[in-house]
Order: structure tokens, then sequence, then C-alpha cells
């Protein structure tokens, strides 16, 4: 696990903190055409499940809630089958939003932290680039 690697984003979105937070907690959402289902508890230390097919294959991607502060702050561990790599703690990286309300909308900050491999991070690097338009294109409506 490489500490120092760190993917760190920001987007002001013109819209509440509790729609931002709605977006970010749906139990169904459509990702550039892969219907993604999450299933957690909602609270620390439950685990939660993404469930997406892709090129036909189901996938579960998965982690452990770590911090759950609704309109403020979501983490998680986050594990993907698309890594390659065992199911195993060690190969599980964090993922934080940070919701900053203000007077014209909400800021939205993302951390993604403790990769296992410099390739998970370049590769979640592009992926947050685009998943973070889409939320906010998705607040925005």
């Amino acid at each position: 696990m490489d500490k120092n690697l760190i993917i760190s984003k920001e987007r002001l979105i013109s819209a509440s903190s509790k729609k931002v937070w709605d977006i970010l907690t749906e139990a169904t959402t459509d990702w550039n055409g892969v219907m993604i289902e999450t299933k957690s508890e909602w609270k620390p230390n439950s685990e939660i499940v993404f469930s997406f097919v892709w090129d036909g294959i189901q996938y579960a991607d998965k982690g452990i809630i770590i911090d759950f502060e609704p309109e403020k702050i979501f983490s998680h561990t986050y594990w993907s089958a698309f890594s390659g790599l065992p199911d195993d703690e060690a190969n599980y990286s964090k993922v934080q939003y940070e919701l900053i309300p203000t007077h014209t909308g909400t800021i939205l900050k993302l951390t993604h932290t403790d990769f296992a491999t410099e390739t998970m991070y370049q590769h979640s690097d592009k992926n947050w680039e685009d998943s973070l338009d889409k939320i906010k294109e998705k607040c925005e409506k």
C-alpha cells in the first residue's frame, strides 16, 4: 500500500448539501450507462456493496463505512473486483466525501487514499474526474 498516493479533488455544485447527499447515497444509479445498485445500512461499521454488470459479468465492489454524518461527511474503505487483487484488508483503499455548504451551493471534496498499487491510483484518478462531473451534473438538474 502506498500512503503517498493521494487523490484530492473538489467540485462547486449549485445545489444544496441535502441534494448532493441524496445523490451520493442513492440506492440505484445510472453511471454512464451502467446501473449500479448500492446496499448498506448507512451507518459506521456497516458494509457497503456496489453491484453492477460490466460486459455481461456481475461484479460487486465493497467496503466498510467509516464515517457517516448526513449532509457533512461520508467515508468508507473500498475494494474493487476490477483490481485483480485478492479481497484482503491490505488491498482496500479509503474514499471520503466532505460536503461544505456555501452561499451558492455546496463544495464536494473527495479524498481517495491508501492505494494498493500505482495502477489503481492512476485508474481511480481518471475515473474520479468523470464521476465528480457526473455527480455535479445530476445534482444541478
